[in-house]
């Protein structure tokens, strides 16, 4: 794998090749295949769907089409045709199975378009397979200018004036998500420990002013208490929750370890643990690695430095564990966040182990996300994708999600108990930065569209004419009257497209006055109702995604501020492997069954082993 994605690296097919080479050409493609490395419910591809379905049904009698299908890591049925999965959830292993798919020869199951990692287009390009969009007015100045920057510095071209992966979904990966009834035992046990609760800020006066302060007993939250010892009487004295602790990715965690240092379970709740009890914590992150980079580089002085970059001679530069300022505050870091991972209660009931955390770390894929954690009492806080907007609270979606499970029959009114509800759930932008940042650092989230030269010209031309409607045309999905694609895009996904005529202010008001309708229109009704009255479940989506939208359109906008900075980082075979020893390290640190904290040195020798292979 040394050079399998590093440097030019010409295509050498040999006499097996050719004979591929030549049965491709004899099986002439009949459709434009699109890979997505998500699962068919997530909420990408829930909205994706109807776009698709749109578009062949429109287009199909038009010159240059071509079917397009889309493929998600799970199969799904679509148009009444079973679609194969590919089977990955891994962007970059996406874009890693084209490569070798291109090298091989084997251009049958080289996908037209994929969905993946923005330094995708880094490796493509390595084969010269990138398929140029310029032509259909899809370039540079098509998009908000400090995202298209951001995305002209992958390709390993040394310019900026091109653009070669490109932006097409923009969300806030790490948003600030609240489950106020959480947050209000939160504030209730530190102000009985002493503590003190500022009410200088709309998160705090909301978690104070909660209604329905009841806990679930389906939950460990339900059972914890403050830890009052003869040393130590008032645990939280001196101690200060302000708006300005969530204003700060450090005065985030330090607020989840504070609080689990100073709570327990009492010997009476301790009986009322039980194997169905749901474990859980103070604050859930979801993309571990994502949020661990974000805060490091925070602490970098050279805002153009990142932690994997290229060079001027287009080779990747480690500067995570090559350069001295970065080991540094890597292992300092490092080591802050095992100090916090330590921080569990543990308690065995029979052969299962329920924990309650300062801080876990998530699974993702279909197993954990940060938002299934607040909708079901598991955390106070998260830094989650916003997009999981009706994902984190009863809707109809989590009522019947494939991954979630479907509530059966005769257990509605236990799904609307242990479930968070419409009032419990509040969502603000990503946080940029720390205490003491040098700078304050946008995570971007989301994915760039890679299009891949087929060497066909017929399949080319299909692709451009799906991917220049997609980006640049109307639709009349769900609605009567024609709109934006973009626009239907923002209310059906919770996604953001950064186009330069969307990413502005105006947009973001539009937002935001279309959320304060749809919440007038639901205001005072039941979590039921919101669900089941079929007008009233489309208005709860709508406003949920526009909320998600709303969010990452206004995280995008703050890179209009100079202090606040996108970094660039190029993934390459070995910086992918680095960075998921960081993801796993971390990982396994907050499992319930107990914290495997791997010591920085140890780390460093894995990573630097990988850099060497």
């Amino acid at each position: 794998m040394k050079s399998y994605l590093l440097g030019l690296s010409s295509l050498v097919i040999g006499s097996s090749g050719m004979m591929t080479t030549v049965a491709c050409y004899k099986q002439q493609p009949t459709s434009v295949v699109f890979q997505v490395a998500q699962g068919q419910a997530f909420p990408l591809a829930i909205a994706l769907k109807p776009f698709i379905k749109y578009y062949n049904d429109t287009f199909k009698d038009e010159e240059d089409f071509m079917k397009v299908k889309i493929q998600f890591k799970d199969d799904y049925e679509f148009d009444g045709e079973k679609v194969q999965g590919h089977g990955s959830f891994s962007e970059f292993g996406l874009i890693k199975n084209a490569k070798s798919n291109i090298e091989s020869g084997d251009f049958k199951n080289v996908p037209n378009i994929i969905l993946g990692a923005q330094s995708g287009a880094y490796i493509i390009n390595q084969d010269k397979r990138l398929l140029d969009l310029s032509d259909k007015g899809i370039k540079k100045d098509f998009f908000f200018d400090k995202i298209a920057d951001l995305h002209s510095v992958l390709a390993g071209q040394g310019v900026t004036d091109k653009i070669f992966n490109i932006p097409f979904d923009n969300a806030d990966v790490d948003a600030l998500i609240f489950n106020l009834r959480l947050l209000n035992k939160m504030f209730e046990i530190i102000q009985k420990g002493g503590g003190t609760i500022s009410q200088d800020s709309e998160i705090i006066k909301k978690a104070l002013a909660i209604q329905n302060k009841e806990i679930p007993t389906t939950s460990i939250w339900a059972y914890i208490d403050l830890k009052i010892t003869r040393e130590n009487e008032r645990p939280f004295k001196d101690f200060t929750v302000s708006g300005e602790t969530f204003k700060t990715i450090d005065g985030v965690r330090e607020l989840a370890k504070k609080f689990a240092e100073n709570i327990e379970i009492k010997q009476e709740n301790k009986a009322k643990i039980t194997d169905s009890t749901l474990s859980g914590d103070v604050l859930s992150i979801d993309y571990q690695e994502q949020a661990f980079l974000k805060e490091l580089h925070t602490k970098i002085e050279d805002k153009e430095k990142s932690a994997f970059q290229l060079d001027q001679n287009k080779k990747v530069k480690y500067n995570l564990i090559d350069d001295s300022e970065f080991k540094k505050e890597f292992k300092s870091l490092w080591e802050n966040y095992s100090q916090t991972a330590k921080l569990s209660i543990r308690h065995n009931v029979g052969a299962s182990t329920k924990a309650f955390h300062a801080i876990k770390y998530m699974k993702n894929g279909t197993e954990e996300w940060g938002s299934w954690q607040v909708l079901k009492f598991q955390s106070a806080m998260s830094f989650a994708a916003s997009v999981g907007a009706y994902q984190n609270k009863i809707s109809t979606i989590t009522k019947s999600h494939p991954y979630l499970g479907k509530v059966q029959e005769g257990k509605d009114e236990e799904f609307y108990k242990t479930n968070a509800g419409e009032s419990d759930v509040y969502m603000t932008t990503q946080v940029t930065k720390t205490k003491n940042s040098k700078h304050e650092i946008f995570n971007e989230g989301g994915s760039s569209i890679i299009p891949i030269d087929s060497r066909k010209d017929k399949v080319n031309r299909a692709t451009k004419k799906f991917l220049e409607w997609l980006y640049k045309g109307k639709n009349k999905i769900g609605t009567t009257q024609e709109e934006d694609n973009w626009y239907t895009f923002a209310r059906t996904s919770g996604y953001v497209m950064p186009l330069k005529d969307v990413v502005k202010n105006q947009t973001l008001e539009t937002f935001k006055k279309q959320i304060q309708e749809l919440e007038e229109k639901i205001k005072g009704k039941k979590d039921k109702e919101l669900v089941e009255n079929k007008e009233l479940s489309s208005l709860h989506f709508k406003l949920n995604m526009l909320r998600s939208s709303s969010i990452s359109l206004e995280s995008l906008l703050k890179l209009n501020d100079e202090k606040t900075v996108a970094k660039a980082m190029v993934t390459d075979d070995k910086s992918a492997q680095m960075v998921g020893s960081i993801s796993t390290s971390l990982l396994n640190q907050t499992t319930d069954k107990k914290s495997e904290i791997i010591e920085f040195n140890k780390l460093l020798a894995d990573l630097e082993s990988k850099k060497s292979q």
